[in-house]
Formats: structure tokens, C-alpha cells, sequence
């Protein structure tokens, strides 16, 4: 039973050459129930161009023959036998490990389609479309945000998948479809050309603002990193004259200058100003972490990597 896609020949082709043929018509790498052929009816934008245009990935817009149904996509495009093998690989994942969790920690999956375009062998693989690329610091998000986002890290590494160097480029962001929470948004892990299988230790469960666990007790270092780069724990340890106290002793000034052992050399008032910006940049910290908990998801925009100051775009520092 033959599931077909009918993609524009003008899009993938250099901005010189004119298309013999209106569509490219590729196959499907698993059939489907019934034969039915998808045709993209309109590519929107070209969302990422890398490794010289040999790998893409676009907005795009496709019906159904079968069931005649209009629909948004996102579809990955890759040219030649090198990069074709690579996407077809993170297709697999979605075929089989991601299987469970495509609608929920990761888009919804509908297929990869082979064929022969003017670069050869070519391969399309179509995902939902799951909104806006998240460029704020996963750090900069309210906390409900970055719990949801690292349960679904969880959930993908219990699946058996690694992403390896997870960050902001692997998110992109949804409305929440629950009509009490309209003003809320819900992440979404994408991106899986780097995955490796994995087999995850970490099976404690993640409590926002727990105290920091040791790393020795984070048996994945991939989720240690991203707990880390989220800010979800509370400090264990503050520096205090290049030694970790605890954090307790931070409850005031003259408890910390007693408890943290400041060197005998150094002078009363040296020791009196040191302790005082230790606990009050803490308390800095943790003012602005609850500011940032109660507000909205930072998205930022594209021009932000190459703004000195703030973006003329969307008002936001390029770290912030």
C-alpha cells in the first residue's frame, strides 16, 4: 500500500535552475494503511539552511488526497547519500524509540519519504509543527516551563535516546491546548540528527528547588548539564574567600563570618565586606529566579546572537 509525497520541485532547486518537472514524487519508507499520496500545496519559508544548503528544513503546507485534509508541517529535507543516511536514522527514532512520545515530549511524526531529486538521493521526513524556536537561556524561563521541559528530556533519555549537546536549539514552543491555561506555553524536544542510544540511570524523581544533589548522585551527565544550565536546585554550597560553605550559613552576615572559617590574615573589614556581597548577591539571585518564575516564556528572535546591546527586534539582551 503506497504512501506517496508530491513535493514542489522549485523550492529545493538553485535560485538559477528551472524545474523540468512541477513535483518531485518520493515514496514512503513505511507504508501506510491505506495508499494515499500527500501533496505540499505551499512552502511557506526555508526555517534552517545548513552544510551548504545539502540540509533544510521548511514551513510547509500539505493536504491529503485520502482524507482531503489541509494541514501545517514542518518538513527536514536532506540531499545526497551522507546526510540522507542521517535523516533517515533520526526517522527511525521516531518510528521506534520516540514512538510513545511523539504528541507529547516530541512533535508528532508522519512519515520519511525517499527519492531521487537534482542533488540525488533525497530524503523528507514530516513533523508537526510545534510553534516558536526558543532563543532565551532555558535558565531565563519561569519554572513551570523548565519543569516540563526537563521531565521531557527525562522521559526521551528513559526511552533510550541521548541527544548529547541538548540546549536551547533542540526546543521549540506550543500554546497549552488547555483553555484554563491559554496563557501558558508547553515545550517541545525537536532535533534528533545527534542522538545516540542511551541507557539512562537516572531514575530519582526531579523536585524543583530540592537542594543540589552531588553529581556523583546524577548518573547522567547529559541530565546533570541540563539540570544545571535550568537552575532547578537550590545551592548547596556558596564561595566564601575561594572556600564552599554551606548554604545555610547564609541566613546572615555575622553567622556567616563565624561559620566560614575567612582566613586569619584578613582584615575585620575586609572579611565584613566580602560576607555582606556573598549574601546579598544570593539573595540577588534568588529575588531575580522568583521574578523570572512568575513571568511569561522569554522567547527572543533570530537577530539576537548578533545584537552587542538590546535587540532592536524583540528588547532582549543576546544572553539574556
Amino acid at each position: 500500500m503506497t504512501l506517496t509525497l508530491k513535493f514542489p520541485a522549485a523550492p529545493l532547486l538553485p535560485p538559477d535552475r528551472q524545474p523540468k518537472n512541477p513535483h518531485y514524487e518520493l515514496v514512503a519508507l513505511k507504508d501506510g494503511g491505506l495508499p494515499d499520496t500527500y501533496t505540499v500545496t505551499q512552502v511557506h519559508d526555508c526555517i534552517s539552511n545548513k552544510a551548504r544548503g545539502m540540509r533544510r528544513v521548511y514551513r510547509i503546507t500539505m493536504v491529503s488526497e485520502a482524507m482531503n485534509q489541509t494541514r501545517d508541517f514542518v518538513c527536514k529535507v536532506a540531499f545526497g547519500m551522507r546526510y540522507f543516511e542521517v535523516l533517515k536514522e533520526e526517522a527511525m527514532l521516531y518510528e521506534g524509540k520516540l514512538d510513545s512520545l511523539c504528541g507529547q515530549a516530541v512533535p508528532m511524526y508522519y512519515g520519511f519519504f525517499m527519492g531521487e531529486t537534482y542533488e540525488g538521493r533525497t530524503g523528507i521526513l514530516i513533523l508537526e509543527d510545534c510553534g516558536r524556536p526558543l532563543r532565551v537561556p532555558i535558565r531565563r524561563q519561569p519554572l513551570y516551563f523548565r519543569q516540563h521541559l526537563l521531565h521531557a528530556l527525562i522521559q526521551v533519555h528513559h526511552a533510550g535516546v541521548d541527544l548529547e549537546d541538548f540546549g536551547v536549539h533542540n526546543v521549540v514552543v506550543t500554546k497549552d491546548p488547555d483553555p484554563s491555561r491559554a496563557d501558558k506555553h508547553i515545550p517541545v524536544i525537536i532535533d534528533f540528527s545527534n542522538a545516540k542510544k542511551h541507557k539512562c540511570l537516572y531514575k530519582d524523581e526531579l523536585v524543583a528547588y530540592s537542594v543540589m544533589p552531588y553529581p556523583s548522585l546524577v548518573p547522567c551527565s547529559e541530565l546533570w548539564r541540563a539540570f544545571m544550565e535550568a537552575e532547578i536546585f537550590y545551592p548547596r554550597v556558596v564561595t566564601f574567600f575561594s572556600t564552599d560553605v554551606p548554604i545555610e550559613y547564609l541566613q546572615s552576615v555575622e553567622l556567616l563570618k563565624s561559620k566560614g572559617n575567612p582566613p586569619d590574615y584578613m582584615s575585620q573589614d575586609r572579611i565584613d565586606r566580602v560576607a555582606y556581597r556573598v549574601c546579598k548577591d544570593h539573595r540577588d539571585w534568588w529575588a531575580a529566579r522568583k521574578a523570572l518564575d512568575e513571568g511569561s516564556v522569554r522567547f527572543g528572535c533570530a537577530r539576537m546572537a548578533h545584537c552587542r546591546g538590546p535587540c532592536d527586534e524583540c528588547g532582549l539582551y543576546p544572553t539574556a
